[in-house]
């Protein structure tokens, strides 16, 4: 009777992983909730180059918000504002949560591109990477500190341990609040 049961309880548990696993790649990247930050959507380009890391090139666009759930969701206008004080965003081979090695851009603030501009703009060397990034501040629905869609294209990078799908991309902002989304449709030297 306990061998059957466990052979049942197993299967369930193995069935649910699977079911699981084909929802997430159907879906490519889906929302993802992390402690503070959901991203909803993602879109990674990876280009490996020829020669001595780092060489390799990718641009993003991803969209997210801040719930600051965490933290009862309120809102710090002036420290929950990826605008200001600037984000990260890291890329490494497998699921999130992988203990994989990661590959980070750190962008210390965006410039707006006028006074009062939903679109602001970052420009420069950051941690040895070329880094040309526009974040666009979107409407903000209630119960939450805000919503962004980001576009990165930076340079160059050592993304050599990234080589296949999934690809675990990772949003953290300057208050530490962070979320991760899976990819399973990265173009990876496409």
């Amino acid at each position: 009777m306990k061998v059957g049961l466990v052979t049942v309880v197993r299967s369930i548990v193995v069935g649910a992983f699977v079911a699981a696993l084909i929802l997430q790649f159907a879906a490519g990247a889906g929302a993802v909730e992390g402690p503070e930050v959901t991203i909803h959507s993602g879109k990674v380009d990876i280009t490996h180059g020829v020669g001595t890391e780092p060489i390799d090139q990718v641009d993003l666009v991803l969209t997210f918000s801040n719930t600051e759930s965490s933290e009862g969701h309120v809102c710090e206008k002036l420290a929950d504002n990826p605008v200001t004080h600037g984000l990260q965003v890291s890329l490494q081979q497998g699921y999130c949560g992988t203990v994989s090695p990661a590959t980070t851009v750190k962008i210390p603030a965006f410039k707006p591109t006028y006074p009062g501009s939903p679109l602001a703009r970052f420009e420069g060397n950051t941690g040895g990477a070329v880094v040309d990034a526009t974040l666009a501040t979107l409407p903000t629905p209630a119960g939450s500190c805000g919503v962004w869609s980001l576009t990165l294209d930076a340079v160059p990078l050592n993304l050599a341990q990234i080589s296949h799908n999934p690809v675990a991309m990772s949003v953290r902002l300057a208050d530490g609040s962070r979320g991760c989304v899976t990819v399973s449709n990265a173009l990876i030297d496409q």
